[in-house]
């Protein structure tokens, strides 16, 4: 597989089905506000990155 850039469309089902279960651990607006963060990601910490991008 070639090296994926940022704003590329998933290619194929698989791929889709893994962005969506990346997106289903996403914090929504509600939680990140209860942990007093935004939606950045500058603004998480590499352990909670990591935590949030696992493979599946």
């Amino acid at each position: 597989m070639k090296n994926k850039t940022n704003g590329e469309m998933a290619t194929n089902f698989e791929e889709v089905k893994k962005l969506g279960k990346e997106m289903d651990q996403m914090l929504d607006e509600t939680e990140l506000a209860e942990e007093h963060k935004q939606s950045d990601p500058k603004q998480f910490t590499s352990a909670e990155h990591h935590i949030k991008h696992k493979k599946q």
